[in-house]
């Protein structure tokens, strides 16, 4: 028995260290609690109408790289309140009162519409999502959302309360918020436990959180999944589930790092050996109940590295002892049996004697685990040697980090900022002021620690935004650049690189050249190896991160790291537009034919405005700078640089054809025509449709052809009729590149140097 006590602890210890190469340490578990709790902070800024959150693996760090966890988001919408007396009724809002009897199943209501004029029931149907009772009430239907999700996404598929639209890895729940704790969701508060976990502290925030009320139906069969579709039955869809996701999540932060790998592991036993024979019928809320309940049965003092076999042995004789009686209770809601619609009777007797087996064979079973590498890596372990084909614990880190990034709702920034450009300026700026005003209100008066740091990194951004526009029309209409402006710019220069290079735009732009070139000074101290250019627009490869980056991720909290080395695209709007460089303006109308237009994915919207890379577009503005300042070393420098990150970027990073469109224009400035084509050519070879680089060669075309005619007029009138332009601010882009061209100011002695 010693030595079988011995052995349980060595592999208990090399289970251990498997799960922190592979990202299951309490380091990444907070990262990735973390990007997941600034994601949904992110959903919820400007969003006046409804709170969305975030819940699952995602949020609780509790997955791996090739567990592939979904995403589960749950919208409240704040404009319906659920109420258990008449007295708790709300003027403004939809309200509707919670009602059961003796039939109603576990964990579920009804809903009794009321007038929003006064609390009183509705006495008739008001809408084709109604349904009435035998006793004559009107009820709210949980079809209630589904109507509004078809007309705007199209066809939805249900998963239990889900909604699964748009993206494989991501299932939306539209729920209705409850306040009042229910009786049945008491159970977590007055149940008798030995007492040692959940804390105090804890129950007594779990008790502040609330009830969701989420769309699903009842059945009791595992044919008949609890759907509140269109298919379900006339009783099942007048019926709303109680849950409790926010207290989960708060007992579920509250494990310790031994525990969470417990979990894991539990799920990745769930996924290899479970899920092949009962698919998601067994599901990991029936683990994480399992634990839950382990958790309080069993003392503190076990939850160690070296017992971490035991306590998943601990946690699946719980899972067995359910199985025998045929009964796995919820932990937070009373009268719940969680095998009810889920598993017949015969396949709970299957799932026992499986279990049963993994006990006894427990090394067996963790050996073949294919997920992560996890068996391969066990007995590499148990053998003392080195594998050549498995990852790193510091590159699987490194591919984590990554992912996070890619994710992380620092990219929703430039859909919020310029979302409702094709509003008038008036209408636009006041939108980004409301915004501007909603962010500093979070920041002085409420929030979390993750919402106020993201508040604030968005306000940096909005500020950014509507400083650049309200110069814009101050250049348009040739007056100074006001001080409530640039104090407006100051207060964005803490964030990315990005705010700092458009303002060094506006400075440019509006003829404060030796300003632009100082602002260009401080942000090459931004550049560098460790600069990660995030670039996050559909249908656009992403930059791949420097191992630099990578290794200063390791290094840096997650906070510190998305504000000093992650910087976002550079983007100027329509209402932007003079504060962008003149060329870079032919961006925003990259639309040449209506087959441009048809090629477009409904999400790039990014293709309406001037989107660059910030590396490449610092260069940039460092040549248009130092070529009116007449700098000639400074220009060549900048030129070289320019091509040198071309040329090591390769033809498939980001907006590459935006930085050979640059680079051409810089040869063009300076009449070598033939250069600037090939470098427009290679621009358009690259994107054949919506490219700017189209406009470019057409009027050098035909700028050398008025050369040969001297017929301006014609040329001009022509090349507004073959390409259609329809607006006065394109026809004037237009028109300022057609006109006659004076002789460049500076003569580039030594060109082969730029080649």
């Amino acid at each position: 028995m010693a030595n079988d006590r011995k052995s349980q602890q060595l592999m208990s210890m090399q289970l251990s260290r498997v799960l922190d190469d592979i990202g299951v340490s309490w380091w990444m578990v907070a990262r990735r609690r973390r990007a997941a709790l600034r994601r949904e902070a992110m959903l919820n800024i400007n969003s006046s109408n409804s709170n969305k959150y975030i819940f699952g693996s995602q949020t609780e760090g509790t997955t791996t790289t090739e567990m592939n966890s979904d995403e589960d988001w749950c919208q409240l919408n704040k404009k319906m309140n659920a109420v258990l007396d008449l007295n708790e009724w709300k003027q403004g809002v939809l309200n509707n009162l919670v009602v059961k009897n003796d039939q109603t199943p576990p964990q579920h209501c009804c809903l009794q519409r009321l007038s929003s004029n006064s609390p009183i029931p509705f006495e008739s149907i008001a809408s084709s999502d109604d349904v009435v009772d035998v006793e004559g009430r009107v009820l709210m239907s949980n079809t209630f959302f589904d109507n509004q999700i078809v007309e705007a996404v199209g066809k939805i598929t249900y998963h239990g309360p889900s909604r699964h639209f748009g993206h494989e890895h991501y299932d939306a729940v539209f729920a209705i918020t409850f306040k009042q704790i229910p009786d049945e969701c008491k159970f977590l508060f007055q149940r008798p436990r030995p007492g040692h976990w959940p804390r105090k502290e804890i129950l007594a925030e779990a008790l502040q959180t609330g009830v969701f009320l989420v769309p699903q139906g009842f059945s009791e069969s595992p044919h008949k999944p609890r759907n509140a579709g269109p298919q379900g039955s006339p009783d099942g869809n007048r019926l709303w589930r109680f849950s409790t996701p926010r207290m989960e999540r708060l007992l579920m932060f509250d494990l310790s790092a031994v525990q969470i790998k417990v979990y894991v592991t539990l799920k990745i036993l769930r996924k290899s050996y479970f899920k092949p024979v009962f698919g998601d019928r067994f599901s990991t809320f029936h683990l994480k109940t399992a634990i839950l309940f382990t958790l309080e049965s069993y003392p503190s003092s076990i939850w160690t590295d070296d017992n971490l076999i035991q306590c998943l042995i601990y946690c699946l004789t719980t899972l067995v002892r359910w199985a025998r009686v045929k009964y796995c209770p919820h932990y937070t809601i009373a009268d719940v049996n969680l095998f009810t619609g889920k598993l017949y009777k015969h396949e709970i007797i299957k799932l026992e004697n499986m279990i049963n087996r993994m006990v006894n064979f427990m090394p067996s079973y963790l050996f073949f685990i294919e997920m992560d590498s996890i068996g391969s890596r066990m007995k590499t372990l148990n053998l003392g040697i080195q594998s050549e084909n498995l990852l790193s614990k510091k590159q699987m880190l490194k591919e984590i980090i990554i992912a996070l990034l890619n994710k992380d709702k620092k990219k929703s920034i430039s859909e919020l900022v310029n979302s409702n450009t094709d509003t008038n300026y008036d209408t636009y700026t006041q939108s980004l002021t409301d915004i501007r005003l909603g962010l500093n209100d979070q920041l002085n008066n409420h929030g979390t620690e993750i919402e106020k740091e993201v508040a604030a990194n968005v306000l940096s951004h909005v500020c950014n935004t509507l400083s650049t526009v309200k110069a814009s029309r101050c250049i348009q209409e040739r007056h100074p650049i006001t001080k409530d402006i640039l104090d407006c710019f100051q207060m964005s220069l803490d964030s990315d690189l990005s705010c700092r290079l458009k303002f060094a735009s506006m400075l440019y732009c509006s003829g404060q050249y030796h300003r632009a070139a100082d602002e260009l000074t401080d942000c090459e101290g931004l550049l560098g190896s460790a600069l990660w250019q995030c670039c996050t627009c559909k249908g656009r490869p992403r930059i791949k991160a420097s191992d630099v980056f990578l290794e200063k991720a390791l290094v840096t909290s997650y906070s510190d790291m998305i504000i000093k080395y992650v910087c976002l695209c550079v983007t100027f709007n329509c209402h932007e537009l003079h504060c962008t460089p003149p060329h870079l303006r032919y961006e925003m109308y990259r639309k040449f034919t209506e087959a441009d237009l048809q090629t477009r994915h409904e999400h790039q919207t990014w293709m309406d405005t001037v989107v660059v890379d910030p590396i490449p577009f610092f260069h940039y503005l460092q040549f248009l700078t130092y070529r009116h300042l007449n700098e000639h070393q400074a220009i060549l420098e900048s030129l070289s640089k320019l091509q040198e990150y071309l040329f090591k970027e390769g033809d498939h990073n980001g907006h590459i054809e935006t930085v050979w469109n640059m680079i051409g224009h810089c040869f063009e400035l300076y009449d070598r025509f033939d250069d600037a084509l090939t470098f427009y050519t290679r621009s358009l070879q690259l994107y054949p449709t919506n490219n700017a680089a189209i406009w470019h060669i057409a009027i050098i075309v035909f700028h050398k052809w008025t050369e040969i005619t001297g017929s301006f007029q014609s040329c001009t009138q022509s090349l507004r009729s073959a390409q259609n332009c329809k607006g006065t601010t394109q026809n004037h882009v237009l028109h300022s590149r057609c006109a006659p061209r004076k002789k460049p100011r500076l003569a580039l002695v030594n060109m082969t140097k730029l080649r």
